[in-house]
């Protein structure tokens, strides 16, 4: 019998891109200095890496009502759904955002009538639940550290808004399967011009890093 995709699977891919966008920014930083780099440079990686992986690739995927999602990769055939998005996350108001994506995420759902009709009744059929994906990069340690041990504490060290606590309960739900993250720079590129590029002037820390958060949805 062939294993079923997981949220385990779904980390081994976020995990390849995001050595794959080390090793590309290493060659190139594409912004000026003190600006993060573009949300879509994480959507490209993570969209070259689930391709590689048999999955079809949606970008902006529509939602119902309005609005959109940033990224849909689909096997349509087997049932796989992993709905994604990408934010930078420096602050207390782009946490406020990434709460308000993973809603985004979990009440996505296909139009059925853009479906091909042998593939509803497929995907009817599968007991596969879909997964929601956010990632983000961030410059702060403190962060990156709160990201990956959030069970701990309810706000970052150094930070004092209470609306890291939202964030912070999304962290630690029951949705969430896998959270954690992947070194992108150490800011000194081993010898070469140190990028030192962290969006926020009180910020001394200057590691760059890509969180990820794994949900899995009942539908």
């Amino acid at each position: 019998m062939v294993r079923q995709m997981d949220a385990y699977d779904v980390e081994r891919l976020v995990r390849k891109a995001g050595v794959l966008l080390s090793e590309s920014l290493f060659y190139y930083w594409p912004v000026a200095n003190k600006n993060e780099i573009p949300e879509l440079n994480i959507t490209h990686h993570l969209s070259s890496v689930f391709l590689s992986a048999g999955l079809y690739i949606y970008g902006q995927s529509l939602l119902k009502d309005q609005g959109h999602i940033d990224l849909l990769a689909l096997e349509p055939l087997k049932g796989y759904e992993i709905r994604v998005e990408v934010k930078k996350l420096y602050s207390a108001d782009c946490a406020q955002k990434i709460v308000m994506d993973i809603h985004r995420l979990c009440d996505f759902s296909l139009i059925q009538d853009h479906l091909a009709e042998d593939i509803q009744k497929r995907l009817k059929k599968t007991k596969n639940k879909p997964m929601g994906l956010i990632v983000a990069t961030t410059w702060d340690d403190n962060i990156a550290d709160w990201w990956c041990n959030s069970e701990n504490e309810e706000i970052p060290k150094g930070k004092t808004s209470e609306k890291w606590k939202d964030l912070h309960n999304k962290l630690t739900n029951d949705q969430l399967k896998i959270w954690g993250g992947v070194l992108l720079s150490d800011g000194l590129l081993e010898g070469r011009k140190s990028r030192h590029n962290c969006p926020e002037e009180n910020i001394n820390h200057h590691t760059h890093r890509l969180l990820y958060a794994i949900y899995e949805f009942s539908e």
